[in-house]
């Protein structure tokens, strides 16, 4: 490899056993799956057909042992949980944030995630909490996929919204199925369905502003493209058939006049590409169309982390709307006390949103830079300095220049070794 300039892939993807005898000592259930390919010469004709000879060796006659031993191991984790802290919270709750992830599998049958999200305010956790749960279980051996989510946020604003006793409740739950149609090596191909209702109201020293109710039906597929020219694909596209209506006979709604039904389909793309050595790109793209004007909770939202990372989290929304992301990135790998790498990136992005009843169209741009540290023990920081740049709009929430730090911690347990010799 090293000669020839070949790479070698691992792709690791889940894989269901149904019948044991077929694989030793395994019994039957969900596995994880180890692929190993390489793009280099490899081996001629010739050889190929006699690798499987008895004694079979390249080596010239005494030259060779005779003696081959491959070993492959996978260490996995029964229990994961992760604490990210960082200063990418809006204004009126922050800006420093928490997030807390944990999540249990192969708990009650094997194969079956739990997982717990915790987001909060370290330092003033009453403006902001938000909790949400998914259960997931394996169909049996056939593939399926079914389970449950639900989610509670409370936010408490400071600022302008604090001297009003601004307060936003929402409430949702929800039930989901989906199964891998399509699974290989360079492509993965997935289908699911989600039903859910949801409450969204706010209250102020006034009384109640808003009683929003939801509930809807969304098809998604997933797709996951590793192809020849050393880079991957990553593809979700949604499409959702909902209801809103207020909570009860003569209270408001977040919007007058998007009461009824509705249907939008939204959709994330990212491409990650190997651009030779320690450079490499990522390019994503999301965005959404609507058939009528939506909702707060179902409208499309840039600023923040990925999209727009200049400005608030959410600091333009609209119906409809689209974003994109160009990074480009060096990566190194050094062992240097406790760092284990490091990745320097810049980037550019931009984005826009469309609201049904007015012509114009808000956007908003940003451009910066960072470095994204690995070290020990599950530790990762990160420092970035964001610009918005171009005519953007007035209701884009313009920061100017923004300077942000991160810093996570990886927790693990309750490992498991599986060998195969």
């Amino acid at each position: 490899m090293h000669q020839t300039g070949g790479v070698m892939r691992i792709t690791i993807a889940p894989a269901t056993i149904a019948e044991s005898t077929t694989f030793n000592q395994l019994a039957p259930g969900q596995y994880v799956r180890l692929d190993f390919s390489d793009s280099g010469h490899g081996m001629d004709e010739g050889t190929c057909k006699r690798i499987f000879d008895p004694f079979f060796t390249t080596k010239e006659v005494g030259q060779g042992t005779g003696r081959f031993h491959l070993t492959v191991q996978l260490e996995t984790w029964r229990a994961f949980a992760s604490v990210d802290v960082d200063n990418r919270g809006a204004p009126e709750t922050g800006p420093l944030q928490s997030f807390v992830t944990t999540a249990i599998n192969s708990s009650a049958v094997k194969g079956d995630i739990w997982a717990l999200n915790v987001l909060t305010v370290p330092n003033s956790p009453e403006e902001l909490v938000y909790i949400g749960g998914v259960v997931d279980f394996p169909l049996g051996t056939s593939g399926i996929r079914f389970g449950l989510k639900g989610s509670h946020s409370d936010i408490r604003p400071d600022g302008t919204q604090g001297l009003l006793d601004t307060r936003n409740k929402t409430d949702e739950v929800g039930v989901h199925a989906g199964v891998k149609v399509l699974r290989s090596r360079e492509v993965s191909l997935g289908v699911g369905v989600l039903a859910n209702m949801r409450r969204a109201e706010e209250h102020n020293l006034a009384g109640l502003v808003y009683d929003d109710r939801v509930r809807g039906l969304t098809l998604i597929t997933d797709l996951q493209v590793h192809d020849k020219y050393d880079g991957s694909t990553y593809l979700f596209v949604g499409v959702r058939q909902g209801h809103g209506e207020p909570g009860s006979v003569g209270f408001a709604l977040s919007r007058a006049n998007a009461e009824g039904s509705f249907q939008k389909a939204y959709w994330s793309a990212t491409r990650l590409q190997n651009l030779g050595g320690a450079w490499s790109a990522l390019l994503s793209t999301s965005g959404q169309v609507a058939s009528s004007p939506l909702l707060q909770s179902e409208q499309f939202y840039i600023g923040g982390l990925l999209l727009g990372r200049a400005y608030s989290p959410g600091a333009l929304s609209g119906d409809s709307g689209v974003a994109g992301l160009l990074e480009v990135r060096f990566d190194q790998r050094v062992e240097i006390g406790p760092l284990l790498g490091y990745q320097l990136y810049a980037f550019i992005d931009g984005g826009a949103v469309w609201t049904r009843g007015y012509a114009d169209h808000d956007s908003l741009s940003s451009l910066g830079g960072g470095v994204r540290f690995a070290l020990r023990d599950g530790f990762r920081a990160g420092f970035e300095v964001a610009v918005a740049v171009g005519d953007h709009s007035p209701t884009s929430d313009d920061q100017g220049t923004s300077f942000y730090f991160s810093l996570s911690k990886s927790f693990k347990a309750c490992a498991q070794l599986l060998c195969d010799r």
